[in-house]
C-alpha cells in the first residue's frame, strides 16, 4: 500500500506500520490478506498481522483466499448433499469432517482409506463463511475497510493535519486481470460498503499487471529510456507486490 499527494506525485510513501506487526513485519510493504472473526454475529475481527497463529485458534480457522470467491460468482460451498453421507464416510474410517461434509485436498491426502471429494482452499473458505453467515462480499469489504482506515492514519501522520483535511483522497485498487465484469461489480459493492466512496468518483480499479508495469516504468525512468525499449511483466500470482518480474531490454 502506497500513497502520494498530487502536489508532489513522485514522493511516494509506503505504509509499513501494521497493527500488531512483529519485528519481522515492521517494515513490510504488504500485509497478509487474512481475517479472523472474533464475533461473527457483530463481524468483530482481527486482520493481517493481528491474527493469532492458527494453532492457537479454534475452528473455524482464519479466512484466506476470500477475494477469489468474487470471481467464483459468490458460489456456495461445495456441500455433500443427501442424508447420512457424513455418517457413511465416518463408517469408512475417514475422520476430520467439517460441517461441509468434505475435506481439503491436504487433509484427504494425509489420511488413509477412502477419501471423499476434495475442495480447494477458496471453496473451503466459502464453506466457513457459509457456516458463520457472512458473504464473500462482506469479508472483502471488512478487509478493505481495515486497509482504508490504516491508509488514512498513515497519511495523517505523514502530512500536516489541515492539509490532509482539505485534500480529497482518491483510491486506486488493484484487481486480477482475468476478473469478469461480475467479479468487478462485486468488488465495487465491497469497496463502497468499506467507505471508499463512489466508483469512478472516489475510487477506480487497475489490473495488477498494469500496476506492475507502471511501477517498473517509474523505477527505470532515470535510465534514459529510448523508443523501442521493451518490458515483460510476468504475473505469477500471490499479490501485486510479490509477483513482479520485469526485464528491460533495448533493441538496436
Amino acid at each position: 500500500m502506497a500513497f502520494a499527494h498530487s502536489s508532489s506525485p513522485d514522493e511516494v510513501k509506503l505504509v509499513q506500520t501494521w497493527p500488531n506487526g512483529s519485528a519481522g513485519s515492521s517494515s513490510a510493504d504488504q500485509v497478509p490478506s487474512v481475517v479472523y472473526y472474533t464475533n461473527p454475529a457483530t463481524r468483530a475481527k482481527c486482520w493481517g498481522y493481528e491474527t493469532p497463529p492458527t494453532r492457537l485458534l479454534p475452528a473455524p480457522q482464519p479466512l484466506q483466499w476470500f477475494k477469489l470467491l468474487l470471481q467464483m460468482n459468490n458460489s456456495a460451498p461445495r456441500r455433500a448433499d443427501g442424508p447420512g453421507l457424513d455418517t457413511m464416510f465416518r463408517q469408512l474410517n475417514v475422520g476430520g469432517f467439517r460441517s461441509t461434509g468434505m475435506r481439503s485436498a491436504t487433509e484427504a491426502s494425509s489420511s488413509g482409506g477412502f477419501s471423499p471429494p476434495t475442495i480447494t482452499p477458496a471453496q473451503e473458505t466459502a464453506g466457513y463463511l457459509h457456516d458463520i453467515g457472512i458473504t464473500p462480499v462482506q469479508v472483502v469489504s471488512d478487509f478493505l475497510q481495515a486497509v482504508r482506515e490504516l491508509a488514512q492514519a498513515s497519511i495523517k501522520r505523514s502530512y500536516e493535519f489541515q492539509w490532509v483535511e482539505s485534500s480529497k483522497i482518491n483510491y486506486i485498487l488493484t484487481i486480477p486481470a482475468i476478473w469478469s465484469d461480475s467479479a468487478k461489480n462485486l468488488m465495487v459493492q465491497a469497496a463502497e460498503a468499506a467507505g471508499y466512496g463512489t466508483h469512478r468518483v472516489n475510487f477506480n480499479f487497475i489490473s495488477e499487471p498494469e500496476a506492475a508495469a507502471a511501477y517498473t516504468l517509474k523505477v527505470v525512468q532515470p535510465n534514459n529510456l529510448n523508443l523501442g525499449d521493451t518490458f515483460i511483466i510476468c504475473d505469477a500470482g500471490g499479490g501485486t507486490g510479490r509477483k513482479l518480474v520485469a526485464t528491460h531490454s533495448r533493441y538496436s
